[in-house]
C-alpha cells in the first residue's frame, strides 16, 4: 500500500472520529447545562423576606423534537401576585399554588436551541414558562403561550 493510500484512509477515519466524538461532546455539554429557577418556599404575610424564597439549579433535559430552549431575559412581576403569596385562606385567587412551586409569571427571553420548523435561533419569544433562566418548552402547548416577538428597530 503507497504513503498516500495510507493517508487517505487515515484522513477519512480521522475525520470520521472527530465528527463522532464533537457529537458526543456537544451531547454532553447540552445534557449538562444548569437552570436556574425562583422558588416560592412558604406563603407570608407582610413583606417579603429572603426566606420565603430559594434559588435552585437544576440539570436542563435534553431537547425534545418540537421544542425550543428559551434563555429569559426579563421577568414580570405583577401586582396580581402580591395575592399569591398569601397564605390560602386569606387568598381570594382560586387558582392559588401551594408552596413550594416555581414562581409563575410572563418572560421575554430568546431562543437558543430549536428542534422546532417554527423558531429559530435568536428568535425573541414571550412566554409564561416562570422565573426560570433557562426553559425547554413545546411552543404548541397552550399552557405556555409562547409567542414570536416582532423586531423593533430603535432610533434615535
Amino acid at each position: 500500500m503507497c504513503s498516500r493510500e495510507i493517508c487517505k484512509r487515515f484522513s477519512k477515519f480521522n475525520f470520521t472520529f472527530l465528527i463522532s466524538f464533537w457529537a458526543f461532546l456537544a451531547s454532553e455539554m447540552a445534557s449538562s447545562i444548569m437552570s436556574k429557577r425562583w422558588v416560592l418556599r412558604q406563603a407570608f404575610e407582610g413583606l417579603p423576606k429572603r426566606e420565603d424564597f430559594e434559588l435552585v439549579e437544576k440539570k436542563l433535559p435534553s431537547l425534545q423534537d418540537g421544542q425550543i430552549t428559551i434563555e429569559t431575559l426579563y421577568l414580570s412581576v405583577d401586582p396580581y401576585m402580591r395575592k399569591m403569596f398569601e397564605p390560602l385562606e386569606k387568598c381570594y385567587v382560586t387558582s392559588q399554588l401551594v408552596p413550594p412551586y416555581t414562581m409563575n409569571g410572563m418572560s421575554v427571553g430568546k431562543v437558543i436551541a430549536s428542534k422546532n420548523d417554527h423558531f429559530q435561533v435568536g428568535d425573541l419569544v414571550t412566554s409564561n414558562a416562570g422565573w426560570i433562566s433557562l426553559a425547554n418548552i413545546n411552543p404548541e402547548e397552550k399552557v405556555k403561550n409562547v409567542q414570536k416577538l416582532p423586531l423593533i428597530k430603535v432610533s434615535n
